[in-house]
Formats: C-alpha cells, sequence, structure tokens
C-alpha cells in the first residue's frame, strides 16, 4: 500500500519509472519559461472555430502562503529539452487550456523542467510523510508549486514532450493539466487554498475538486490532441490507489456539469463545500457494463 503523500502537494501520478539520479541540489538555477497567452500559440492546436474566452477578474483572492522548504530550492533543467522547446510546447497548450476552463491566465504560467537530481530533491521536500520515497519519485511526473507559482517538470516528462508519438501526447497532457492548476490557482484559489487549509475533509475535498477539475479539462485536451477514447485512458490511469481521489472529483464535476453547465463547476471551485453525502453521490455514478468492461482493460 502506497503511504500516505502530503495532501498539500497538487501532483500528476502515474506507474511509470522515473530514472534515478544521485540526490544532489545543484548549484546554478535556470530561468523560468514565462509562455505569452493565446495570440503567440498555434490556433490549429484548439478546437475549430472555438473563440478565446473573455478577460475576467479572479473570483477568490489566494490567501498568503508561507514559504516551504522547496520555495527556495534550485533545480537544473533536464537536458533533454531546451527551454525555447519547452515554450513551443506550452504556448500551444495556453489557449487550449483557456478554452476548455473558460478562464484566460491572468499573467503568464511560468513552466521548467527539472533533472533527475533535482526532481528527486523537490518531491523529498514536498511529500516528507512517505514511506517509499522512491516510489513517489518515480510515480510523480509534475507539479504546481503555488509558493513558486510555477510548474516543474520531471525529466521523463521533459523528455519525452520531444519525442512523435503517444508518448509526447501523454506528456504534454500531464503539462496540460499542470497548466489547469495555474489557472485554477489564479482565479479560484484552489491550490492555495489547499495549502493553508486545515480540516481533514476540507482537504480531501479541496484536493478532489483541484485534481477532478484537471484531470476532466486534460481528458478533453488528450480528445483534441488525437487520444482514442480518453475517458477510458483516465480512468484506466486512476483507478487504483491515490488515483482514485482524480477520478471521484473529475465525476462529481462531470456530474454538475452535465446539470447546470460551466457556471455550476465555477461554482463548485469558489463556493460552499459539498458534504461527504452530496460528495459521495455525485462522484460515485452507475456506469454502463460497456464502460466497465473499457475501463478493465
Amino acid at each position: 500500500m502506497k503511504a500516505r503523500a502530503n495532501l498539500g502537494a497538487v501532483a500528476v501520478a502515474g506507474a511509470l519509472l522515473v530514472g534515478m539520479a544521485d540526490r544532489v541540489v545543484l548549484a546554478q538555477e535556470p530561468k523560468s519559461v514565462e509562455t505569452p497567452v493565446a495570440a503567440e500559440a498555434p490556433e490549429a492546436a484548439a478546437p475549430e472555430g472555438a473563440p478565446l474566452p473573455p478577460v475576467t477578474a479572479p473570483l477568490l483572492e489566494r490567501p498568503k502562503l508561507e514559504p516551504r522548504p522547496s520555495t527556495e530550492l534550485e533545480l537544473q533543467p533536464c537536458a533533454r529539452l531546451s527551454a525555447e522547446q519547452l515554450a513551443t510546447h506550452v504556448a500551444r497548450l495556453v489557449p487550449m487550456v483557456e478554452r476548455c476552463v473558460g478562464r484566460r491566465f491572468v499573467t503568464p504560467p511560468k513552466v521548467r523542467t527539472a533533472d533527475g537530481a533535482s526532481w528527486y530533491a523537490l518531491v523529498e521536500l514536498e511529500f516528507p510523510e512517505v514511506r517509499d520515497l522512491d516510489l513517489q519519485v518515480a510515480t510523480t511526473f509534475a507539479l504546481y508549486l503555488p509558493e513558486r507559482d510555477e510548474v516543474v517538470l520531471s525529466s521523463y516528462v521533459a523528455s519525452r514532450l520531444g519525442d512523435d508519438d503517444a508518448g509526447a501526447r501523454s506528456a504534454a497532457a500531464i503539462l496540460a493539466h499542470e497548466l489547469v492548476h495555474v489557472l485554477q490557482d489564479q482565479h479560484f484559489a484552489l491550490p492555495s487554498r489547499l495549502r493553508v487549509a486545515e480540516d481533514r475533509w476540507q482537504k480531501q475535498v479541496l484536493r478532489a475538486l483541484l485534481e477532478g477539475h484537471a484531470t476532466l479539462i486534460e481528458e478533453r485536451i488528450m480528445t483534441q490532441l488525437g487520444a482514442p477514447d480518453a475517458e477510458a485512458q483516465m480512468r484506466r490511469r486512476h483507478r487504483r490507489g491515490a488515483g482514485l481521489v482524480y477520478l471521484r472529483g473529475r465525476d462529481y464535476l462531470a456530474s454538475l456539469e452535465k446539470e447546470g453547465g460551466a457556471d455550476a463547476v465555477v461554482q463548485a471551485l469558489v463556493g460552499e463545500l459539498p458534504t461527504p453525502l452530496e460528495f459521495a453521490k455525485r462522484s460515485a455514478p452507475k456506469r454502463s457494463a460497456e464502460k466497465r468492461d473499457a475501463e478493465k482493460r
């Protein structure tokens, strides 16, 4: 059984192994990539005919966050992806994320990569309570860090963004997931609220909303990128262990969206949190035998 992780961490988890490196914090910190918003991104990457959402003010103010040990950690970039290549990938995904979420970035998202040693050190600081650190490093692919206001990609994701196959598509989807977390913080203060939450249920439901919303958007972007049956892929990926939080949050929000549209999703992200019973009723919808069989394959 996987050890309990720090619920404040905003991460994409999976089951593929990341190559390990010596646990060394390297000296020179690279500049983050600040990617311009939609104007400089290829329009072909977004749904045809879909306009960008209007510029709107944030709905919630972000709470003040205290520095964490990882805040000042120096990160060495992954050598397999240049800053220019990373900027191109982010610029392509920014308008897709904005269209799917229905919100524009208030400020351009900052994204950087980390090599194996830096990634190990970062995960160690972000998940101090895990019993198997090697497993946590191997199954955490990317992080959005509210205190640093930036996304950090593992060397596993960074190295695959440059590939020309399904691996590149999966890596792009993971990057999109993290960009959703940036938008969530800028407009709904969701990651920052999770960081400061103290009540156990509040932490659980905020994490489910945070990851469920990002998973729902990631699923739609995977479809735009050409992935066959993106929902089934998501369910296979998250159907065990901590991944269930992603699915339950995703199903809760999808249920609200089906009844009340995009406004119902936004209200769920900024409004009063549901009770455990309310959340359970919506996050465990009955699925057809055909869908259950697809998830098992």
